[in-house]
């Protein structure tokens, strides 16, 4: 093990402060290379952010790049005559000047650094990425510290900082899911939050989660079935209808959340689903069907998993923000038709009238025909891998024919799936209080 004189240790911990710190923030000198406001995040997109939280955005960075350069080349003039000095064995005002050294430096910090430190982690135009370097940037500087012997006095900073950055991954989460539709992004901020938790030594168990899925995360099933039954009895009907499907939230922590996330819902109105249309026929007699029906059985549809190609923020290697493309377009979808019941009048030849009270419609002839996409009893799975766009995220035809029964039976549904957020206002804009971190269970 190499030991190091007390004014070397110094030296280099003054040292790796100042570098480490313009590693983890560094900015490429080249104006033109800055970012367009269209790719500083969803907050910039979805109008949570305004033109002048990205002008502060950009001089904020600007601000600490500069900073940083500056005290680097200054670092290097005064760590480089002491490093000397300290190699020949003149030590006689190298602690002295050093214990001076790292007090300017934390005056620095706190007064050119802390600042735009704070702000950039509350501004709306960054994106989660960019918040999270402050946190990272604060983390370098207070571990560099550590390791060397010195103070470590930033502590209570860095919790103030991880507050923010909280508040606005959390908001970039909400904007892009209220946004898109798309919500297995949230997993993965929620992962990285708690791996900037665990740093600080407290511990987060996405609890968030549930109320921004309660938001964003609603959608519609609108279907449309164009059935026949080729019997004896003939019936030609055309069913619309729209079923709501929200998520359905199980579990405490943001994993079990996440792990047990569907969407389902159901319907049976007299309006919902709607009979548009219906005509029957029977050989050698005259038939009459009513104009409408009642549902008998609701009609259900739920979402096990659905996955969208979208774009995320990402800070690349020269600290500029851009974007790029994610994930991938996929659909798992469980549907169970309505029964619908209408009426019928039968005349034949030299009889009376008979009526049918009860002459069931759709359901029969969407189970005859989708046999082969059943998983249970009245239950059928469909999936697609072809996005449609927004907010009609997925549009797609199911075909089908068969006989049950000695009753043959074809159908045709156009499912579409919706994205309707529960959208609110954006809060009114203040300094966010810090969420305080929960300390990890012992054991």
């Amino acid at each position: 093990m190499i030991h190091l004189s007390k004014t070397v240790r110094k030296a280099l911990w003054l040292a790796l402060i100042i570098f480490s710190a313009g590693n983890v923030f560094a900015r490429s000198n080249e104006t033109s290379s800055r970012p367009s406001p269209a790719l500083l995040g969803w907050g910039f997109e979805v109008g949570r952010a305004t033109e002048t939280d990205v002008e502060e955005l950009l001089a904020d960075q600007l601000k600490l790049r500069r900073e940083f350069e500056r005290m680097a080349r200054v670092g290097q003039d005064v760590l480089g005559k002491e490093r000397v000095k300290a190699l020949l064995g003149d030590s006689s005002r190298s602690d002295e000047t050093l214990r001076e050294l790292m007090i300017k430096i934390d005056e620095w910090w706190t007064k050119e650094i802390d600042g735009p430190i704070i702000r950039i982690a509350n501004n709306p135009a960054a994106s989660c990425e960019e918040a999270s370097d402050m946190v990272r940037l604060v983390l370098g500087r207070n571990r560099e510290k550590a390791l060397l012997g010195g103070n470590d006095n930033g502590l209570g900073f860095a919790f103030e900082v991880f507050g923010y950055v909280q508040k606005r991954c959390h908001e970039e989460a909400l904007d892009e899911c209220n946004a898109t539709g798309r919500y297995d992004h949230i997993i993965k901020i929620m992962l990285a939050e708690q791996r900037q938790a665990a740093m600080l030594g407290g511990g987060e168990d996405g609890s968030w989660i549930g109320p921004v899925l309660k938001e964003c995360a609603n959608y519609e099933l609108h279907y449309v079935s164009t059935t026949d039954i080729d019997d004896e009895f003939k019936l030609h009907s055309v069913i619309d209808g729209r079923i709501t499907l929200k998520p359905n939230i199980e579990g405490d922590t943001g994993l079990k959340i996440m792990a047990n996330l569907k969407f389902e819902g159901e319907i049976m109105r007299g309006d919902n689903p709607f009979l548009q249309k219906l005509n029957c026929s029977a050989e050698d007699a005259t038939v009459t069907c009513s104009p409408g029906g009642d549902p008998k059985k609701s009609a259900y549809a739920k979402i096990p998993k659905m996955t969208l190609k979208s774009k995320e923020f990402f800070v690349d290697e020269r600290g500029m923000s851009q974007s790029r493309p994610v994930g991938e377009d996929f659909l798992e979808m469980i549907f169970s038709p309505a029964m619908v019941s209408a009426t019928a009048i039968i005349k034949m030849p030299e009889t009376p009238a008979i009526t049918l009270p009860f002459l069931e419609v759709g359901g029969t002839g969407f189970v005859i025909a989708h046999q082969k996409s059943k998983v249970e009893e009245g239950m059928f799975k469909f999936t697609e891998n072809r996005r449609n766009g927004y907010p009609i995220l997925f549009e797609f035809t199911r075909q089908g024919k068969g006989v049950g029964e000695d009753v043959p039976g074809s159908d045709s549904t156009v499912f579409q799936v919706i994205h309707k957020p529960n959208k609110q206002p954006f809060p009114p804009r203040s300094t966010p209080k810090r969420v305080p971190l929960k300390p990890k269970p012992r054991g």
